[in-house]
């Protein structure tokens, strides 16, 4: 079984796919499988892909009709048979020793991804319009080492998922996928994993090169603001929403992390959109929050939901819980009465 499965999805790239698959193929680690999705190519993507499966066996080459980015990972995700997978899109490239330092680092250490830096680059300055998270060429990563997967962590890394290496193991068991027909598709995806881990290698080295365009969605999105590039922000948290509200547990744990995305993802959308439309986002935000609200309460119950508020803080300490709400305190100390209360509010604040 090779050690990791890299999913490279291909639609019209002829022009950079040679440079991409070289630097694949080239990989120090050689123990890998190069799986290739071509997405219903017109171009010469297809011949590329055939002339570097003859040479190299390693490669496989997977035909289907045109469906869009997450449709390709998804169905590179089907034929994975290694322990470790990495998506990388088909004008990128990686630098030599990516795999096999990421392998290394996963293999000697509890983590649940791996997670590395990027260069930025574009072949003509004019294409490079606006790249919030590179404005001096590299995608940045603010950790170093290991860390635990709290909230705060997840707000501060990227959501991309060509610079991270993931544990397939819980990819399948969660069966996360890439929501089809929805621009930002790594938001759901890098997310749900990141709510399912616990620790995480974060690598300052730049092992990934990200190519920018003038034709890529992401440039065009930029470039054009409307409803239809603002509103995917909000459809894949809600998506989020949706697959995290199966799971009770994880529901309860991160209710009050969906709504700071939410919040979060509300203002990005605003940014994105034409004045005639912040309203439709601003009420669909609104819709959205009432369904979180409404779903927290029949899961978790009333309790919880009040200590949830904007408005309500409380302190814990042991068996010892201090309430605050609008100047007024109010202390318990655990007995039979309150035992419930008292365990199902957490430690601290």
């Amino acid at each position: 079984m090779p050690k990791v499965s890299v999913i490279i999805p291909v639609y019209n790239v002829e022009k950079y796919l040679k440079e991409c698959l070289d630097s694949v193929v080239n990989q120090t680690l050689k123990d890998i499988e190069i799986i290739c999705i071509n997405d219903g190519s017109t171009d010469g993507s297809l011949d590329i892909l055939k002339e570097y499966a003859k040479k190299d066996n390693r490669i496989k080459i997977i035909n289907k009709e045109n469906g869009g980015l997450s449709s390709a990972r998804n169905e590179g995700l089907k034929c994975v048979t290694s322990k470790y997978c990495y998506f990388l899109d088909s004008d990128d490239s990686i630098e030599p020793n990516l795999l096999e330092t990421a392998i290394n680092i996963l293999n000697n250490n509890q983590i649940d991804y791996y997670c590395f830096g990027s260069k930025v680059f574009t072949e003509n300055e004019k294409d490079l319009v606006q790249y919030t998270e590179s404005i001096n060429g590299d995608l940045k990563i603010k950790f170093n080492g290991i860390t635990n997967a709290i909230f705060d962590i997840g707000q501060n890394q990227n959501i991309h998922v060509w610079n991270k290496v993931f544990k397939t193991s819980i990819i399948k068991k969660n069966n996360i996928r890439f929501i089809e027909g929805l621009l930002y598709e790594d938001i759901f995806f890098t997310w749900y994993y990141f709510f399912l881990s616990n620790r995480i290698y974060f690598e300052p080295r730049i092992f990934h090169h990200y190519r920018v365009h003038s034709n890529s969605i992401m440039e065009q999105a930029t470039l054009h603001k409307s409803y239809e590039s603002a509103i995917p922000y909000l459809l894949n948290w809600h998506e989020l929403f949706l697959e995290i509200s199966k799971n009770k547990k994880l529901f309860s744990k991160n209710y009050r992390n969906l709504l700071i995305l939410l919040n979060s993802y509300k203002r990005r959308a605003i940014e994105m959109a034409n004045s005639e439309d912040k309203s439709r986002i601003k009420e669909l935000t609104k819709t959205y929050k009432k369904e979180l609200d409404e779903v927290f309460i029949k899961e978790c119950g009333l309790i919880k939901f009040l200590l949830s508020s904007q408005n309500i803080f409380w302190i814990r300490n042991g068996l010892k819980v201090t309430i605050c709400f609008c100047g007024l305190k109010m202390r318990f100390k655990q007995h039979k009465s309150n035992k419930l209360f008292i365990n199902n509010i957490p430690e601290g604040k």
